[in-house]
C-alpha cells in the first residue's frame, strides 16, 4: 500500500468481490447514487470487476474506489 496525499492508502493490485465494501461510499452520495435500482445494478456488477480500494490512512475504512470494466480489447 502507499500513502496518497497522507490520507489515504490505495491497494496497487485490483480485487474481486468488493460491494460489501464500496456499496457504503455509493449510498453515502444520494445525490449521485440515488436511484436504488442502479444501486442495486452496480452491486451485481462490482463484484465481478478488478476493484481498487482507497482507504482512509491507517484504517480499514474504505473511503473511495474506482471499479474497471473494458468495453473494448482495445480499451
Amino acid at each position: 500500500m502507499r500513502l496518497l496525499a497522507g490520507l489515504l492508502a490505495a491497494g496497487d493490485e485490483p480485487l474481486l468481490g468488493q460491494s460489501a465494501v464500496c456499496m457504503p461510499v455509493l449510498r453515502a452520495l444520494p445525490h449521485w447514487f440515488g436511484i436504488e435500482d442502479a444501486l442495486l445494478d452496480y452491486e451485481r456488477e462490482i463484484d465481478g470487476l478488478p476493484t481498487f480500494l482507497a482507504r482512509r490512512g491507517g484504517s480499514e475504512e474504505v473511503a473511495g474506489f474506482a471499479s474497471i470494466k473494458r468495453h473494448f480489447s482495445e480499451s
